[in-house]
């Protein structure tokens, strides 16, 4: 966002220490046991077993037979030439030697299909198998770190780049480690056959390979340098995706959308400018390459000429045999480049996961270690415990705490914000380690206690409980099997929820996810509390785990824990503000600067006449203290669902419609220059190939010829005068060479550049388009679905053009030259029947491609699997408590189970469509032979013109291979294009950057609901004829009971959403005919949880707005949200980064930071949400005294929703909702006296 979550430097996977947090080496709780600085290729097996290493070694051995078929065949070429130079006329052929020749061809063909189809097949399997295997060892992994290690590594993008990285390793475990055994044996096959039969014409020629071998070890070198630089760079790119789809509502309200563009395509062009700087040095290479194999030929012929001249050649079988052999050797090598650099690129990302699995954790919960209790009583004892969380070591946060707690008391943690109530919960579920001193459990020290178990025997509560896709029975039975479907309603029934479920049309199979039931944040409290006690725990922790239950759901709650601590001997803990609902607790525990200051019973503590719980007491009392509504619906805020349990397929109107050629060609023209360029180079390339088959077949319809007449008459005039037109040949071809060198780096160049910025292009509609869609589109696509296509969609989409679309072209002009050689100076008989089969190559890349579009489903499960994992460790403290980890593992292993057998299919049919058109190949060249024997043997074809055709087929051969290679890296390309293009072109009824809608210039701040209705999808309606007035500059407060409609409210200002009925004005003014972007810049919005972004303090407070020069501004509004305190404590004070979503700082100072950065935006009209339910009676104060001191400095129309008498009693207006309806509106006091709603919710709260 503002500012780069890396440093410098930084690899992308485990955070480096850095000497600003050196200090913490000691407390992050995971030890690093690798010195990994490398990797070997076969290292990347290192999961296989015995089946999967058979399989790979006969998949080698395969594919090596396969590699050496093409050198091979320059050993028939050997009978053919003697079939041709057997007879005493060049009319007549060995008819039946060519047959038998023909034959040979056919044998060589079944060899090669079925070798590389097994192969392929084998190799996609085993890949599959092996990736499978690193992705779940690595989730485990981190699900199993403990959790100071998840503070600092900003999990759910590490999980990211691995989901990404492990599918680049594959690639290389699968068609580039085909690719580079296939041409390595083809290389040393090709050589060993050339220099066998005719080793100084072979060593003359290979004298030119060390510069291509050179050339090739120089890309390597330039790709392997760029690789890490251009990974860190996608990690911070992935990182802004990351925070702008989990904060997408924040996001929308700051306006904040085209920042996030910015900051995203400032990464994206960092990335593009890195591959840029190797596309020159490596277009220069490929010039290099190219041309030198040219003059390999050139060199060739001039030494063959020199032989023949010396005679010192005794069959010219041999020295073509050499040739061929030689240059088939060299193209073999000059095709690793591309396959090696994958598999470089492979090795360098396998370091980072191969380091980070030999990290060891202190704190692992997977670790069978340890002892149990075998009867668990609850008693706790925290024993001079002394803590600092990991990210600040240098805060104390506990300090020589003493404390005892005995089984099956009722314990109350109070005291001010950071006091450590929640460091001692944390302490207790082992999520970290004290400095100094120890807890027991009955006697126990619990770092002795096996980590699993320990959990199973606590039920944690929070504030803002986390609820998993899935429904609501497996919410509650938590996957557990020893719970029973009674159990659970029991559950249920006791905490006040079940009638709520009853009513549902599913009940208990009601899926709780963004399609299905929207839950109120206090009906996700109930069932959490129910998931908890459900599973019967020795003890129970409920960390402000009620703050949204109305009076009469929490005194209920209360009673019934009453009665479980009673009636089961469990230990409950407490942690709250409202020292009204814990009065009858067993003991209180009063905490201050992280020790104990005071503790005893309620009637005990408030007869200390100085004592700090008195303090707090009186001040409650005193004040309007007692928090007295319903919690409101949150179904209307921003519901997080986890799948855990299952996978929901998320809104697919961004996947509908298709790719078309028209929305190609306008991807593609802004480079239509460079394409141009490259289609010129690719054209050079095409037809200097055919210009090759010339110089051959004339060559070598000579030599044939000749060597005849003189193996018949032994007289050397027939060889003497050959000189010339060698000679000739020889000096052409080193010319060509030349123009070839060039055309190869033009078009690699400029087809290198089209794929950088279509890539470019490609990423910044895709991310731009997603942070233009209304927030509906998110309710229906989960965050880890979102992230994972914007970080694989532009690259896979990409891969059509570059170096895939620069090897159609040449292949295209390859084989459209040779077809015109061909028909031109070859037989143009044997070309139109070989044309005749070209119908069998468009069809076998028909059937490519629609499995390609198949692959669209295997990528669509690879992101459900991604988008599993990446929410379970977003929640990694609730699943750690929940000890749900293997029942996520559970479910991730079915999704990858069924990537896996994708991918296996998917390898089966790359496989045998390749190795079909390998093998049409093939029977052309029994064609040939077969036929074009007989019509040379008749005349009717001459042999120069068999041998040009025999070229052309040859040529074409290549256009394929090069063909198939480059568009196997484009699997799922038309599918990720499709999803980039419709969702650009989809329809947002709400769109963020929409230009269009009137705009406002002062603005008051009348606000007014008219009759207005809203219901959310396949919801019935949260407002129906809605009717509500917010005067001008008046703080207004609104409050009500479960389901109200509060919080749908202020969605429907932002315009979140559109309500189906009526309207909502601003100032008289419809605000669907204002622009979005200026109707947002009129409020400032704080939710109930604040979401804050990576970077400093100061760039959050002034997030999305111009700060410069305005840092005094900052700092008053921090001082006004009470924030500045704390701030100015912290060792970088408003410099200080506070991670990814705030993650190195307290909700408290989260929602302090949030205020702040509502104040600096100075606009006429502050929404709060809820903001003071995590502030205690001194922060609810001071927040109260800062409204007043910015309604006495600016006119401000302030709106509230609140469950505290503290924000109702002062307000303008007190407006009553229940039902989607105002019920009740006016003043504290003519409300208490109208013996309604609000005055029976007094009554109650007072009782």
């Amino acid at each position: 966002m503002p500012s780069s979550r890396h440093e410098n430097g930084q690899l992308v996977y485990l955070k480096e220490q850095t000497p600003r947090n050196e200090a913490q080496r000691s407390n992050i709780g995971q030890k690093s046991t690798s010195s990994i600085a490398s990797v070997h290729f076969y290292s990347l097996y290192r999961y296989s077993n015995w089946k999967d290493k058979a399989l790979l070694f006969l998949s080698c051995v395969l594919t090596t037979v396969n590699g050496s078929m093409l050198p091979c065949m320059s050993l028939i070429l050997d009978n053919a030439f003697k079939a041709f130079q057997s007879t005493t006329t060049a009319s007549h052929v060995d008819v039946p030697a060519l047959t038998v020749v023909a034959f040979k061809y056919l044998n060589i063909g079944i060899l090669v299909f079925g070798t590389d189809s097994a192969a392929c097949h084998f190799l996609a399997l085993i890949s599959e198998r092996q990736v499978k295997a690193m992705r779940e060892r690595v989730l485990k992994k981190m699900l199993y770190m403990n959790v100071s290690w998840h503070d600092q590594q900003e999990n759910t993008l590490f999980w990211s780049r691995i989901h990404e990285d492990t599918t680049k390793i594959r690639d290389a475990m699968n068609l580039k480690l085909h690719d580079v055994i296939k041409y390595s044996t083809q290389f040393w096959v090709g050589y060993v056959i050339a220099f066998s039969k005719a080793w100084d014409l072979s060593l003359v020629m290979a004298s030119v390979v060390p510069v291509i071998a050179v050339a090739v070890a120089y890309m390597l070198r330039v790709t392997r340098g760029g690789a890490q630089r251009i990974h860190e760079i996608d990690s911070e790119a992935d990182a802004v995706v990351e925070e702008t789809v989990q904060g997408i509502r924040t996001i929308t309200s700051l306006n904040a959308g085209e920042l996030a563009v910015s900051t995203y395509k400032d990464k994206a062009e960092m990335v593009e400018q890195e591959n840029m700087k190797q596309a020159k040095p490596i277009a220069g290479m490929v010039g290099l390459i190219l041309g030198t194999i040219w003059l390999m030929f050139s060199i060739g012929f001039w030494y063959g000429e020199r032989k023949v001249l010396q005679g010192n050649v005794d069959s010219s079988s041999d020295m073509f045999q050499a040739v061929y052999a030689i240059v088939v050797g060299t193209l073999g090598l000059a095709e690793l480049y591309p396959n090696l650099s994958a598999i470089t690129r492979a090795k360098v990302i396998a370091v980072h996961i191969f380091r980070f699995l030999e990290t060891t954790s202190t704190i692992d919960a997977s670790s069978k270690d340890g002892e149990m209790i075998g009867n668990f009583h609850g008693n706790i004892h925290f024993e001079d415990v002394s803590f600092s969380y990991p990210t600040r070591p240098n805060v104390p946060v506990l300090q020589k705490y003493n404390l005892r707690i005995k089984a099956g008391q009722r314990i109350a943690f109070v005291g001010p914000k950071g006091c450590g109530k929640s460091s001692v919960i944390a302490l207790l579920e082992r999520f970290y380690t004290p400095d100094q001193g120890k807890i027991t459990l009955d006697g126990e020290d619990i770092q002795k206690l096996r980590i699993r178990w320990l959990r199973s025997q606590i039920g944690l509560v929070t504030q803002n409980p986390v609820l998993f896709v899935g429904t609501i029975r497996q919410n509650i039975d938590g996957g557990i099997l020893d719970i029973t479907p009674d159990d659970v309603i029991d559950a249920a029934k006791l905490t006040g929820v079940h009638d709520f479920i009853a009513s549902l049309p599913e009940q208990y199979e009601t899926l709780v996810s963004d399609q299905g039931a929207s839950l109120s944040a206090g009906q996700k409290q109930q069932i959490a509390i129910a998931r908890a006690i459900v599973r019967k725990p020795a003890i129970l922790i409920l960390d402000q785990a009620t703050s949204s239950l109305d009076v009469e759901s929490e005194k209920q709650v209360h009673k019934v824990l009453k009665h479980l601590t009673e009636q089961n001997q469990m230990t409950a803990i407490y942690i709250t503000h409202r020292l009204k609902t814990i009065k009858h607790v067993d003991k209180i525990v009063v905490m201050a600067k992280g020790t104990v200051v005071e503790e005893g019973t309620h009637d005990a503590l408030l007869q200390n006449p100085n004592g700090m719980y008195r303090n707090m007491w009186t001040e409650q009392m005193t004040k309007p203290r007692e928090e007295f509504l319903n919690e409101r619906a949150s179904a209307v805020g921003n519901p997080q669902h986890y799948s855990v349990f299952q996978n929901t397929k998320g809104d697919d109107q961004h996947s509908s419609g298709g790719i078309t050629w028209e929305k190609a060609k306008e991807l593609i023209r802004p480079e239509k220059r460079q394409i141009g360029y490259g289609l010129m180079g690719a054209a050079v390339l095409g037809f200097s190939y055919p210009i090759l088959s010339i110089f051959i077949g004339k060559t070598m319809a000579d030599l044939t010829r000749r060597y005849a007449n003189f193996a018949r008459t032994q007289d050397r005039k027939y060889l003497d005068n050959i000189s010339g037109n060698w000679m000739a040949y020889g000096l052409s071809l080193m010319a060509v060479a030349y123009v070839i060198a060039l055309s190869a780096g033009i078009k690699s160049y400029y087809f290198r550049y089209m794929h950088e910025k279509l890539y470019l292009r490609l990423r910044i509609i895709h991310f731009s388009s997603l942070c233009r869609q209304n927030i509906a589109f998110f309710d229906q696509n989960s965050t880890g679905k979102l992230t994972s296509e914007v970080a694989t969609c532009a690259a896979k989409g990409a891969a059509l053009s570059g170096e895939a679309l620069g090897g159609l072209a040449e292949a295209c002009f390859v084989t459209i030259a040779s077809i015109l050689v061909s028909l031109s100076s070859g037989s143009w008989i044997l070309t139109m029947i070989l044309l005749c089969i070209y119908p069998l190559f468009i069809g076998l890349q028909l059937i490519r491609f629609r499995k390609a579009k198949k692959a669209a489903t295997g990528l669509t499960l690879l992101n459900e699997s991604a988008s599993l994992a990446s929410e379970a460790l977003h929640n990694i403290k609730t699943v750690a408590a929940l000890g749900c980890e293997e029942e996520i593992l559970a479910s991730y292993s079915k999704l990858v189970d069924q990537v896996v057998l994708q991918g296996k299919r998917r390898g089966q049919w790359y496989g045998i469509v390749f190795e079909a058109s390998q093998t049409i190949v093939l029977l052309m060249f029994v064609l040939i032979f077969w036929y074009g024997g007989r019509l040379v043997h008749e005349g009717s074809v001459t042999l120069e013109g068999l041998i040009r055709t025999l070229m052309t087929v040859l040529m074409v051969a290549r256009g394929v291979q090069v063909t198939y290679n480059y568009f196997c890296d484009t699997e799922g390309a038309v599918a990720a294009l499709d999803t980039i293009l419709s969702l650009r072109d989809r329809n947002v009824p709400i769109d963020s950057f929409d230009t269009k809608g009137d705009h406002i210039s002062a603005v008051a701040g009348d606000l007014q609901f008219r009759n207005v209705s809203f219901a959310y999808t396949g919801q019935a309606n949260t407002l129906e004829n809605f009717n509500l007035h917010i005067p001008s500059g008046k703080t207004v407060v609104m409050c009500g009971p479960v389901g109200g409609g509060l919080s749908t409210c202020f969605a429907l200002l932002q315009r979140f959403y559109d309500p189906s009925g009526g309207h909502i004005s601003l100032d008289g003014v419809d605000i669907k005919s204002l622009n979005p972007y200026v109707l947002r810049s009129q409020f400032a919005f704080v939710a109930q949880e604040p979401i804050l972004f990576s970077g400093s303090i100061s760039e959050n407070i002034a997030y999305s707005v111009d700060a410069s020069g305005r840092e005094d501004n900052i700092i008053q509004a921090a001082t006004l949200a009470n924030a500045h305190e704390f701030i100015s404590a912290l060792p970088d004070q408003y410099n200080t980064q506070i991670g990814m979503w705030g993650a190195h700082l307290s909700t408290d100072q989260k929602q302090r930071i949030a205020i702040a950065r509502a104040f600096f935006k100075k606009a006429p009209i502050l929404l709060l949400d809820e903001v003071t339910t995590a502030m205690d009676s001194e922060g609810e104060r001071l927040l109260s005294e800062a409204l007043d001191n910015i309604r006495s400095s600016r006119k401000c129309t302030t709106l509230i929703i609140s469950n505290r008498l503290s924000s109702t009693q002062n307000a303008d207006l007190i407006y009553v909702v229940n039902h989607g309806q105002v019920k009740e509106t006016g003043t504290h006091l003519e409300l208490l006296n109208g013996n309604g709603m609000y005055a029976n919710f007094i009554r109650a709260s007072n009782a």
